[in-house]
């Protein structure tokens, strides 16, 4: 196991509230852990503005599975460049989400406490320049 120094390690402050330019960076299905769960999809945006002091920095956004949930799933697929066109029947949600990373998205931040620590929520995704 390797020695490491921490001494000049900083922790890392929630980002203001606001609206950033990002990308998606990753996409990965997590696999419900519990009976009567739903799988999800947990979404990784990094901010892409080379102007900000937030440029490389990374929110999240989880989509779950659940019937009553995928509204939310759909939307954000489209908003991210799936054809709505493929929504008329079956699709590969694994694949199509795969597709759609390094696609470009401005991400709404919101900031909440969680743990006595404040900490970054994604509350809205859109298309780049609305």
């Amino acid at each position: 196991m390797p020695v490491i120094d921490f001494s000049g390690v900083q922790e890392l402050e929630a980002l203001p509230e606001d609206t950033y330019p990002c990308i998606i960076a990753d996409v990965s299905r997590e696999v419900a852990k519990e009976a009567g769960k739903y799988d999800y999809y947990k979404v990784k945006f990094t901010v892409s503005d080379d102007s900000s002091d937030a440029n490389g920095r990374a929110v999240y956004r989880n989509y779950s599975t659940s019937p009553k949930s995928l509204w939310a799933l759909k939307q954000f697929m489209i908003i991210a460049g799936t054809d709505p066109e493929k929504f008329e029947g079956e699709v590969d949600v694994d694949e199509e989400m795969l597709e759609l990373k390094g696609a470009d998205v401005e991400v709404t931040v919101a900031v909440k406490t969680y743990n006595d620590k404040l900490v970054n929520e994604v509350t809205k995704v859109a298309p780049p320049g609305i």
